[in-house]
């Protein structure tokens, strides 16, 4: 009986999800559960992996590159489970997760009011990375900004967590990169709203979880390292993508008057960065460019 569909979106990282797949198989051996790939018209040749190497994953081919969203929702079309795990290309499974999944959720859904379930994540050198997030609003993110300027050194991701101690932790969204729920309540939220092509997905479906009085909660047991999570590459477009993302957030949760005095505040105090070598003055009006014009 499947009990959980995995789903993993991909988009030519062909040898992070060979580790992830076998990750999963060596180490949840319970059978109750299957594993769904949705390939974004990769051209690493990550689709010939799969079907030469697990026969038993299914592999969904789309003919263009849908983002992270609109390709998990596409997965969970197909997916038989009770629960839904969303999960990275770029994690490595530590144990059981899909039976600490299911164990936390079974022992406390009565009591526990649960909307979704994460886990603490780890780098490969056992420091914890980000793992949830606290709900976006103009005080947040301007103090990102300002860090920012001030070319902070501090992880604002690990930050964001606040509870560093590694305890069952209620938090306002766990990260995207893990993510457990039950496929009947995901469906009922609609899925993940497709307006963002990547990032801030989570977010938004996590607040909509709050918004009908369900937990969101990091559990210990699930032991998942996520590689990007430490130090995320260096990416004009990844940046461009993330700020767009973020004032749809913004705009869709605030309104339209909030979101454009918060837009015009926070592309202010990116001016500095044409001071900066970061990114190259021909980046930085890209940046300006395409974010200005939405």
């Amino acid at each position: 009986m499947i009990k959980v569909s995995i789903i993993i979106v991909n988009y030519n990282t062909k040898e992070l999800l060979d580790n992830c797949i076998e990750s999963v198989y060596e180490k949840c051996t319970s059978k109750n559960f299957e594993i769904i790939v949705v390939d974004n018209n990769s051209f690493d040749d990550s689709c010939n992996m799969i079907t030469e190497k697990y026969k038993n994953v299914i592999l969904i081919k789309n003919k263009v590159n849908y983002g992270f969203g609109k390709a998990n929702n596409i997965g969970v079309k197909v997916a038989k489970g009770e629960f839904v795990l969303f999960l990275n290309s770029d994690t490595i499974v530590q144990n059981n997760i899909v039976d600490e999944f299911i164990k936390y959720y079974e022992d406390n859904e009565l009591k526990g009011n649960i909307g979704c379930l994460g886990a603490w994540l780890f780098d490969n050198e056992n420091n914890v990375v980000s793992s949830a997030g606290s709900f976006p609003n103009g005080k947040r993110i301007i103090k990102e900004y300002i860090n920012i300027i001030r070319k902070s050194n501090k992880n604002n991701n690990v930050d964001r967590n606040k509870n560093t101690s590694l305890s069952i932790t209620d938090v306002d969204y766990v990260v995207g990169a893990l993510m457990f729920l039950k496929r009947d309540l995901f469906i009922s939220l609609d899925g993940f709203d497709e307006k963002f092509f990547m990032y801030f997905e989570e977010t938004d479906l996590q607040f909509r979880l709050k918004e009908v009085g369900l937990r969101r909660v990091l559990i210990t047991e699930p032991k998942v390292i996520h590689l990007e999570g430490k130090s995320p590459n260096r990416s004009n477009t990844k940046r461009i993508i993330y700020t767009q993302s973020m004032y749809s957030y913004f705009k869709k949760i605030y309104g339209n008057i909030k979101y454009y005095v918060f837009k015009i505040l926070t592309l202010f105090l990116r001016l500095p960065a044409f001071l900066r070598r970061e990114y190259s003055f021909k980046e930085n009006i890209s940046f300006f460019y395409n974010v200005i014009r939405g």
